[in-house]
């Protein structure tokens, strides 16, 4: 197999960059010199159009990027969104069973447009450590219910066994992912980055023996379980390391890079 062969997808926080941070030098430099050998390279993210592109400008994205935890993919190339997968319109309907039995918890709702809080204004205790620069308010009454692509949920992490019990008990017509320690999303049932990256590779007819994934968290499991070649930086909880082929650097010092670096051995070798 060759550099050329291969089609890297990246989770973005605590895989390419670290908490909102800057992505270090290392991991830029790395995928400059593996687009440049041929390989294609996109992220796979929880985030939106938005906060893609952000972190996109600084990389050589030479393929579309899985954005919403799977739940659509974004095209640079068209600059548009590709294979969107829309939460059902009942989506409203739990959403207010769940704002009826956890008052202390933020909730938001992810269109292509923007990211919507919509938590009450009497639910004095919760929380706000999620950090989308894009964030706006709206009432959950303003909002249409045909363009959902998740909802995030930020709460007390002591909270997360009640609250996935609570979900998966009460609406298993949904998809729940644990996205980070104190974040809980509903996306569409059969939906996650690893079902979005297959349907990708099939469209592209590209063989799935050539797809290497990096991830480290719970988000990223279906992908790294699916992938031909998979990582995991030293900072993921040990049961996400479990799932792959490779334990990498930590994140901040250049999970990506390291991973490239193993990549290009197994190649040039």
């Amino acid at each position: 197999m060759k550099i050329s062969d291969i089609v890297l997808m990246s989770d973005v926080d605590g895989t390419l960059l670290k908490d909102y941070g800057d992505i270090p030098q290392k991991n830029i430099e790395a995928i400059h010199r593996f687009v440049g050998k041929g390989g294609m390279f996109g992220l796979a993210t929880g985030r939106s159009v938005k906060y893609t592109r952000m972190v996109a400008k600084e990389l050589p994205i030479n393929f579309p990027c899985v954005i919403y935890n799977g739940s659509a993919v974004y095209d640079f190339e068209q600059d548009k969104i590709i294979m969107p997968h829309y939460l059902p319109e009942t989506a409203k309907d739990f959403l207010i069973t769940l704002m009826e039995n956890f008052r202390n918890v933020r909730y938001i709702i992810a269109t292509e447009e923007s990211h919507y809080d919509v938590t009450p204004e009497e639910f004095e205790n919760a929380p706000m450590t999620y950090l989308n620069p894009y964030i706006m308010t709206k009432t959950l009454n303003e909002m249409p219910t045909d363009n959902w692509f998740k909802i995030v949920m930020n709460f007390d992490s002591n909270m997360m066994e009640e609250m996935k019990f609570f979900c998966e008990t009460h609406a298993p017509q949904f998809h729940f992912v644990r996205s980070y320690v104190d974040l809980f999303e509903i996306i569409p049932r059969g939906v996650n980055k690893a079902t979005a990256i297959s349907g990708l590779m099939e469209q592209k007819g590209i063989n799935h023996d050539h797809v290497a994934c990096i991830g480290d968290y719970y988000n990223d499991a279906e992908m790294l379980k699916a992938a031909a070649i998979s990582a995991a930086p030293q900072s993921a909880p040990e049961d996400i390391q479990a799932l792959v082929q490779m334990i990498v650097c930590k994140c901040e010092d250049g999970a990506v890079a390291d991973f490239i670096g193993r990549l290009e051995e197994m190649c040039d070798g």
